[in-house]
């Protein structure tokens, strides 16, 4: 992993899969900045994704924007519902 950048921008990526919470900084260049792993507890989700992301946070402040990506198969014109055994059962949220 590599030292931020104060002036560049910063973009955080977190991956929620089965049981496992996945999270990234990358610089806007693309370089990786810093990575975390943590076990996902599905009842508290929002809160676990909030703290990786102020972790982050930490490590370089100018943070452009958030991604989160969820496995399973959306269909916007039926519902938001995911369709992918390891994506449930989580909480509406």
């Amino acid at each position: 992993m590599t030292s931020p950048a104060s002036s560049q921008s910063h973009f955080v990526g977190v991956h929620l899969c089965g049981d496992t919470l996945r999270a990234t900084i990358v610089g806007d260049d693309g370089t990786l900045i810093e990575r975390r792993e943590t076990s996902l507890d599905r009842e508290k989700v929002v809160e676990q994704v909030a703290q990786i992301v102020s972790e982050l946070r930490d490590v370089a402040r100018n943070v452009a924007s958030v991604g989160v990506a969820i496995p399973g198969l959306v269909n916007p014109a039926t519902s938001p519902e995911m369709s992918h055994p390891s994506a449930l059962p989580y909480p509406a949220w």
